[in-house]
């Protein structure tokens, strides 16, 4: 749902860092990247003493057209998030987030890893959008669908039951494909063509 890179200046300025967009190119590990430690979410502040994840959360902004799309496709369908943002005040900024862009609706499933394999057996997940590509192959390779929102760190995600997309709307559209092919059988070559072969 969130703008992927929104993060990296203000990460830059309390890491003195000089880290870019393409820096993520086929590359989720921010830590890594960033040569920090997962000890460090907790313990490097800005000169306000907010956490660098605290400082992570606030920078999110909603990714253009996606409250439109899942408010659209919430009147015929169950549309629910499914975050590994599991503590409390993450919790708090999930909901406030959600309010603040009209989706104060949508359900929220908080997990405690990344892993939501098990998420959405459990919910019947029939199409899942997700940008992280381990998450991305795991549930593809399992059988769910899912869109992959496109972002550098999974620009080579690609196989079966994967459809690339760049945009929420054009995310929109496939969504539509997919439903409409899952309710009338078949799919048409072209359309199948062109956000698989990304």
């Amino acid at each position: 749902l969130t703008e992927p890179y929104d993060f990296i200046p203000v990460f830059n300025k309390i890491l003195n860092k000089h880290v870019t967009e393409d820096d993520f190119i086929n590359n989720y590990d921010i830590n890594k990247i960033y040569g920090i430690t997962d000890d460090d979410w907790e313990n490097i502040t800005n000169d306000e003493g907010k956490t660098i994840k605290d400082l992570f959360l606030d920078t999110c902004r909603m990714r253009k057209d996606a409250p439109l799309v899942i408010q659209t496709l919430q009147r015929d369908h169950n549309c629910m998030c499914i975050t590994a943002r599991n503590r409390s005040e993450c919790q708090e900024i999930t909901r406030k987030f959600l309010t603040d862009n009209n989706l104060s609706w949508l359900k929220v499933r908080y997990l405690n890893s990344h892993d939501k394999l098990e998420a959405a057996k459990q919910y019947n997940i029939d199409i899942m959008i997700e940008d992280n590509p381990e998450v991305i192959n795991k549930l593809a390779k399992n059988g769910i669908t899912v869109i992959a929102i496109g972002c550098n760190w999974n620009k080579n995600t690609k196989g079966e039951n994967i459809y690339r997309v760049e945009t929420w709307r054009e995310a929109g559209i496939t969504l539509m494909m997919l439903l409409t092919v899952n309710k009338f059988g078949g799919i048409r070559k072209d359309l199948k063509d062109k956000y698989t072969d990304r």
